[in-house]
């Protein structure tokens, strides 16, 4: 996904590509256009953004596509607004199937794709000051599991760091 500041009074206008184009919407209907809608409305500015989709992943396959997106417009709007972004990955987000090594696991939780997704997007921007990964509770890891999500999370984000 690519979103790009278009001039005042534009709007927002949704694009997409690739995958199941016809089965998505490019209105008030994407998570990625409302997501875009709630960041302007919180930081008081109209949402004049392009937003280009492009599925990789057919639509409703199970793999969070919707919600990385709509992650994404939302980081966007955030990283338009700051100079400086500390990002804190509360890992009990997660799936306790994914990280049950926290002392509140959930049962659904948000998606590792879509938290890896907001990773990866905040270090590639070149404003990331800080990342915190917390809510690690070693009595609860029994296999390491957590800890080993936690630290690719981390690797993602030093991955995409400009100039890695």
């Amino acid at each position: 996904m690519e979103v790009t500041r278009r001039s005042a009074g534009s709007g927002i206008r949704l694009s997409v590509e690739g995958a199941d184009v016809d089965r998505v919407p490019t209105d008030e209907g994407n998570l990625a256009w409302r997501a875009a809608q709630l960041v302007a409305a919180e930081v008081d500015v109209e949402p004049d953004v392009d937003i280009r989709i492009t599925k990789r992943i057919p639509v409703a396959g199970g793999m969070a596509g919707g919600s990385a997106d709509a992650a994404g417009a939302l980081l966007e709007g955030v990283l338009g607004a700051c100079d400086r972004l500390h990002l804190s990955v509360d890992l009990d987000v997660l799936p306790a199937a994914v990280a049950p090594g926290v002392s509140a696991p959930a049962g659904f939780g948000v998606e590792l794709s879509v938290v890896r997704a907001v990773v990866r997007r905040a270090a590639a921007s070149g404003r990331l000051g800080v990342l915190e990964v917390a809510e690690l509770n070693p009595a609860f890891d029994v296999d390491g599991r957590t800890a080993r999500t936690a630290s690719r999370l981390v690797d993602e984000a030093l991955r995409h760091l400009p100039g890695a």
